[in-house]
């Protein structure tokens, strides 16, 4: 049994606490408080001494108190904005002959370690430089980068230094990072190294060290290697040049990848774009080489897919999650997306995730319920944030992907993305043995995944390099791609058509709303036989005006920020009315001292609050120059004319009618016809309409490629022809020419 802890003299105990009279320590009428017996403590009348904490008597300590007072009130103008430029250099100046010598006594404090911090984002080159170089020759830069308050000195000098401060603790934290990126503090300081403090060099290097020993010894092997600065470069260029020992090379070093992410998922990491970047050199040195090792790298990945839609190189990590996943690693990402379908769904990496699950997951009830119906697409429909979301440039690519799937829509660089992958096919010892001639299976069975890379840190990197020529491949994805996108564009179709009929001609106008508008009319109108498609989307094409669509939240968001605000007012309960009197005197009695504490802890906070809302100005002024150039919506335009004159509008016919042709001459049969139901509106609206179409060069062109369509071209000729009084008061055009000819033929 361990031994007691001798009791400090001076020091009350918690029974001396309790067997001290209940009255006493209790404030008298006018408002002192006796002695509580611990030294500097406050006493009785006037001459009551302010209450003191054991920080600052362990400041007064260690002598850097008067110093600290003296560097506080300087920081308490310098972090001031209307401080003058002039004003600001010599506080520094002055800032800077305080602290020197000092930095190790005072960056391990969270108030001190913010005066320092200020010093370093205001001051000169040689300021910063000076204080890198004392952390460099007292050797404290890896231990600040994994203190509480030190690794905030550390992410300050990586993003407000100068050039040779950030080589300085660039050098210090070499070869610690894969042990700072799995590091609570130290991962914050290698994110911000990462993101704004490391040249591309020293990204490389960051890089190489994820890679483990085995990347090393390919360095020291193939010397040709040096020029490259990328994995797969230097992996290629060793198979090229030492083909022998290339294969256990990439499964070692597919290994420590894993062994960084495996950690980093552990301790709720993955949010960092450097473990991103790791996540995308895994999947990419794996694939079509190593599909089991691909399969191990999913699990850890499967419940971080939300943060790994920060960046690019996550959006290829996740996206070849999903790819190599199984269903049940699917079903957890997609519920995992669902608590943020709305914010990914307008996010440029995040609904090119949301597209590859709609494009590899079989279970298609699973997908209408996790990712559909928050988005308003299935159940619960809500056509307004249907139409908002394909107006939107990244929305967009989740209704196509529903709509037309992996279609031109994708960019060439997203197109790999999408790609289908094959992993091994689990064979029981049974089948192997009678594929071996009846012998017994010298191969073992497939069973966990991970063992893979068990086999290659222990040496077994040859077993596990890559798949033999004889072991078959087998698609993820069980269910024909057809059949999965017929069952989604069955539950998402009805909301897409609901919102063409209500925001069409918004639709129009925008340039995504006008690609989901023209896969739209021709999946659920021309090949589906939607006819209020064919009206609403003709109706469209000679709109004249239209009131501005209802900013309404979405139902989805309505609820979770109703749901949240009545959480928020909910009061977490009174205290018991039965506390005994004694229970009572004792929180009266500690009732002053906790005030003061909880008041002086308030204050920090503020003070901290401060310092960081002063820090991220930038990236706020950012944020709002990127709000402002954000262009509001273009209204309706007032009439047909110049409706028609728009290009979007007059490129969606031309698309359109051009589409309609080139199926009916390779012999489709649609179900409906958009030429049909646009010749059907000009014709109602008579005269009128016909006038608006001639009356520009874009318009006169659209009736040309009416009049041209195999589907309704002699009855479009035929009525255009018998308005000889509006053909005539129409302005001269190249498309008015045109239109003579073909009424001509």
């Amino acid at each position: 049994m361990a031994s007691k802890r001798p009791r400090e003299e001076g020091k009350v105990t918690r029974d001396a606490r309790a067997k001290a009279p209940r009255r006493e320590g209790r404030p008298s009428r006018d408002g002192a408080r006796p002695s509580s017996g611990k030294p500097g403590a406050a006493t009785d009348g006037a001459g009551a001494k302010p209450q003191r904490f054991r920080r600052d008597i362990a400041m007064e300590a260690s002598g850097i108190a008067p110093l600290l007072v003296r560097a506080k009130r300087i920081w308490n103008i310098l972090r001031e904005k209307q401080t003058p430029g002039v004003k600001r250099r010599e506080l520094v100046e002055q800032l800077m002959g305080l602290i020197k010598g000092h930095v190790r006594d005072l960056v391990m404090k969270h108030d001190a370690s913010r005066v320092v911090q200020s010093a370093i984002r205001h001051g000169a080159a040689e300021a910063q430089i000076a204080v890198a170089a004392e952390m460099s020759r007292e050797g404290m830069v890896l231990e600040l980068a994994k203190a509480k308050y030190g690794h905030q000195l550390i992410c300050k000098m990586l993003r407000w230094g100068a050039g040779p401060a950030r080589r300085t603790v660039f050098q210090e934290l070499k070869g610690q990072f894969p042990r700072l990126v799995t590091h609570a503090q130290g991962a914050v300081v290698v994110e911000m190294g990462w993101t704004r403090g490391f040249t591309g060099g020293q990204r490389w290097q960051l890089e190489q060290e994820l890679f483990g020993q085995a990347f090393r010894h390919i360095r020291e092997a193939v010397p040709e290697v040096t020029a490259e600065r990328t994995l797969e470069g230097v992996l290629a260029k060793e198979e090229e040049m030492s083909p022998a020992g290339a294969a256990r090379s990439r499964a070692l070093v597919v290994a420590a990848l894993h062994e960084v992410l495996q950690r980093a998922a552990d301790k709720a990491l993955l949010g960092l774009t450097v473990l991103h970047r790791a996540a995308a050199n895994l999947f990419a040195v794996t694939h079509g080489r190593l599909p089991r090792q691909a399969q191990a790298a999913v699990q850890p990945l499967r419940d971080a897919i939300v943060a790994l839609a920060a960046s690019r190189d996550g959006g290829r990590a996740a996206c070849a999650a999903l790819g190599y996943g199984s269903a049940k690693d699917r079903k957890v990402a997609c519920r995992r997306i669902s608590d943020h379908v709305l914010e990914m769904a307008t996010h440029e990496v995040g609904a090119l995730i949301i597209a590859r699950a709609l494009a590899v997951t079989d279970d298609t009830k699973m997908l209408a319920t996790t990712l559909l119906k928050p988005l308003g697409l299935a159940d619960t429909v809500d056509a307004h944030a249907v139409a908002r979301l394909a107006r939107d440039r990244a929305g967009r690519k989740v209704l196509l992907q529903l709509l037309r799937p992996l279609g031109p829509w994708l960019a060439p660089d997203e197109r790999p993305l999408f790609e289908e992958y094959g992993v091994p096919a689990k064979r029981s010892k049974a089948q192997a043995a009678a594929k071996a001639g009846g012998a017994a299976a010298s191969e073992p069975t497939e069973g966990d995944a991970a063992a893979a890379f068990d086999k290659a840190v222990a040496g077994g990197g040859d077993a596990a390099a890559a798949p033999k020529e004889e072991e078959e491949l087998i698609p993820t994805s069980k269910k024909e791609a057809s059949k999965r996108s017929e069952e989604l564009l069955r539950a998402a179709g009805p909301a897409i058509a609901d919102a063409v009929c209500v925001a069409a001609p918004r639709m129009l106008i925008s340039g995504p709303g006008m690609e989901v508008l023209f896969e739209a009319v021709w999946t659920l109108g021309v090949e589906g036989g939607d006819d209020r498609v064919l009206a609403a989307a003709a109706e469209a094409c000679l709109a004249e005006g239209g009131q501005e669509e209802p900013a309404k939240p979405h139902g989805a968001a309505a609820a979770a920020a109703a749901s949240s605000s009545s959480a928020a007012s909910t009061g977490s309960g009174s205290d018991d009315d039965e506390d005994s009197d004694d229970d009572e005197d004792t929180e009266k009695a500690g009732d002053d001292a906790a005030k003061a504490k909880s008041e002086e802890d308030e204050d920090d906070d503020e003070e901290e609050e401060r310092e960081e809302e002063d820090d991220d100005d930038e990236e706020e002024d950012d944020a709002a120059a990127a709000e402002e150039e954000e262009e509001p919506e273009e209204p309706v335009p007032a009439t047909a004319r110049e409706m028609l004159e728009h290009p979007q509008a007059a490129l969606f016919i031309k698309k359109l009618l051009i589409r309609e042709r080139k199926h009916l001459e390779e012999g489709g049969k649609p179900k409906a016809s958009f030429a049909a139901a646009l010749l059907g509106a000009i014709q109602d609206r008579g005269d009128a309409a016909l006038a608006a179409a001639m009356a520009s060069n874009r318009g006169a062109f659209s009736v040309v490629t009416l009049c041209e369509s195999p589907a309704a071209g002699k009855e479009a000729k035929a009525w255009v022809a018998s308005r000889t009084a509006v053909l005539d008061a129409a302005p001269k055009c190249k498309g008015k020419a045109i239109l003579a000819k073909v009424l001509r033929a």
